[in-house]
């Protein structure tokens, strides 16, 4: 059997110091759906129609859940920044965080609120008119590669979906897949800074509570600085 760490306090946190508990709670529940997004972005998803819709809609989860990363960041930041510090988060990516999560002018103004709420939870009809007009040729409706109806991919939807989504990268000379790759590759840099600093804070009040360290076969050590 794999061996279980654990890293644990008593109740007293909760109780003594709660403002700032449901903040690591609203913390941890973000980087568990961030760890989950990175895990099935960075899957090999294949090239069949299913595995491309497949690895460009963990893309738009990973995207959502930055999104509202960065909110919580930054409606909390100075709480968030106090608790990293303590916990041994880098300068560097506070700063890269601080820029990204600007509502106004940083990649979660740019790009992942854009995502957020246009493509993964609200299916904005824009987006489908805009691709509609732009429509010459034969329109694809459907795509499967299996003999279940799970192999079937909406294809003109997602194509439509594709379409928007690369229009968000300006960069010209780029073929679509190529503008859809850098924008994969820029929310998994950004996931990066995020989960540090996210994870810096736990940690850093894990550290003011005391916590202890402990796994199946071994006794308690307390989480030192």
């Amino acid at each position: 059997m794999e061996n279980i760490e654990i890293v644990s306090t008593g109740p007293e946190p909760l109780q003594t110091d709660r403002c700032k508990a449901i903040l690591v709670l609203r913390l941890g529940a973000a980087l568990n759906s961030l760890r989950a997004a990175q895990r099935w972005t960075l899957k090999e998803h294949g090239d069949s129609p299913t595995g491309q819709l497949d690895m460009f809609q963990t893309y738009l989860v990973a995207g959502a859940y930055l999104a509202e990363a960065c909110k919580l960041f930054w409606a909390n930041q100075g709480c968030i920044l106090e608790l990293a510090r303590r916990g041994s988060a880098e300068e560097g990516k506070i700063a890269d965080l601080i820029r990204i999560a600007d509502p106004k002018t940083g990649v979660q103004a740019n790009l992942l609120k854009r995502i957020r709420d246009k493509e993964t939870f609200h299916w904005d009809s824009d987006i489908f008119e805009r691709w509609a007009s732009d429509q010459k040729d034969k329109v694809v409706w459907l795509r499967s590669s299996g003999d279940t109806s799970r192999e079937c991919v909406m294809w003109a939807s997602h194509e439509a979906v594709s379409d928007f989504t690369a229009s968000l990268n300006k960069e010209k000379g780029k073929s679509l897949q190529e503008r859809i790759n850098d924008q994969v590759r820029q929310v998994l840099d950004v996931m990066k800074v995020v989960i540090h600093v996210f994870e810096s804070a736990v940690h850093g009040f894990l550290k003011e509570h005391s916590a202890s360290h402990e796994d199946d076969g071994g006794d308690p050590a307390l989480v030192h600085d």
